[in-house]
């Protein structure tokens, strides 16, 4: 594999709950050193990154994954209860990612 230039798959997500919940699950499970590290985040439209997707740039916005939106589940649910975690309120409660 020597010679092969690494790949960053950039993942888009549709939903602030799902992109909210992969990283809480993700910072649930990382080192000590990483904790408390904030994503960084960019929004844009769909348009605006099949744009850059036509163009050449420093990020190769061709090698995104799209993340679909799951279901926000009541509690109790199978997705509240063993799945993707659910976000009710994205925008109550801390003042990072981290917090909400």
């Amino acid at each position: 594999e020597e010679g092969k230039e690494s790949v960053t798959v950039l993942p888009m997500y549709f939903s602030l709950q799902n992109m909210v919940s992969t990283w809480q699950q993700f910072m649930s499970q990382a080192p000590a050193d990483v904790q408390g590290t904030e994503p960084a985040i960019n929004l844009m439209s769909l348009h605006e990154m099949v744009d850059l997707m036509q163009k050449e740039s420093p990020i190769d916005f061709r090698n995104v994954v799209l993340i679909p939106s799951a279901p926000v589940g009541e509690p109790g649910d199978a997705v509240s209860a063993g799945g993707t975690p659910s976000v009710e309120s994205p925008m109550s409660g801390g003042s990072t990612l981290g917090d909400l």
